[in-house]
């Protein structure tokens, strides 16, 4: 069940990395919960009434399942960005043989900076996902270049 939600999300982001697409994402989770609240909480089919409250919170926990996954595939995407672009600046470094201390050194540099500049990334999206849930829960406006201004 959840491969094909991962599969699914890895396809969105694949077509759509611009942030007001992952906008648009949280905005439309946040109007389909509005949706589902928005209707009666029973339906009458003849003589029996049935009571939709339980089936609209089930609805409301799958698309907060879709939410996390989402956020965790822009992470997920993101991370890889920035080692691929990464990786090809510190390449010569890197590739290099190690010879003796000093390349080992470089090297360990190398990994602590990469390890640092990941836990920087991964504090930035979890903020930047934070950030766009509450701007899909209270509507806000955004102007599209100082949206375009923020950079995964």
């Amino acid at each position: 069940e959840y491969h094909y939600k991962i599969e699914n999300i890895n396809l969105l982001l694949e077509k759509q990395t611009e942030l007001d697409s992952i906008r648009f994402v949280f905005d439309h989770m946040k109007q389909t919960i509005d949706t589902i609240y928005e209707e009666p909480s029973s339906v009458e089919i003849g003589p029996l009434e049935i009571q939709l409250d339980e089936f609209k919170d089930s609805l409301h926990e799958e698309i907060k399942g879709w939410k996390i996954l989402f956020a965790n595939g822009v992470l997920e995407s993101s991370k890889l960005k920035y080692l691929c672009k990464y990786i090809a600046e510190k390449y010569n470094i890197i590739a290099s043989p190690i010879n003796d201390l000093v390349d080992a050194r470089k090297i360990i540099l190398c990994l602590e900076e990469l390890e640092i500049n990941l836990t920087d990334l991964d504090n930035d999206i979890e903020m930047t996902v934070d950030v766009y849930d509450l701007l899909s829960e209270y509507r806000v406006p955004i102007k599209a270049d100082d949206e375009r201004q923020l950079n995964l």
